[in-house]
């Protein structure tokens, strides 16, 4: 054989092994980002606040008032009312959340009150 020959011979082996090799991985796509009920996060908190006996131990009143209240019906507003809401009274301590639900006001109602401007 000549030289040409083997060149050529080894040339054509290599390309023969990069074909039948399997194509590269692809990357995973980025799993899909639960969204957040922000409603739910805030009342919840507030339940787990307060005694068992007190009215608003239940979340589902707190959902049906947020819902009703701080959530946007509109497409075209971006509905952080809920998360703004949600954010300020998971902040508080649970001892001030269980004080405002006494008061009128309280540090609980100003979170309503701010997120609802």
């Amino acid at each position: 054989m000549t030289p040409r020959l083997v060149m050529l011979l080894a040339l054509a082996a290599c390309g023969a092994d990069s074909a039948s090799a399997p194509p590269p991985a692809t990357p995973n796509p980025p799993p899909p980002v639960a969204t957040v009920d922000h409603c739910r996060r805030g009342c919840e908190y507030q339940a787990a606040c307060l005694p068992a006996g007190y009215h608003d131990h239940d979340p589902g009143p707190c959902l049906a008032d947020c819902r009703a209240s701080l959530e946007s019906r509109d497409p075209k507003d971006p509905g952080d009312r809920p998360r703004l809401w949600a954010d300020c009274l998971t902040a508080l301590p649970c001892s001030e959340v269980e004080r405002s639900m006494r008061m009128n006001m309280g540090p609980a109602g100003y979170c309503y009150a701010q997120a609802g401007r």
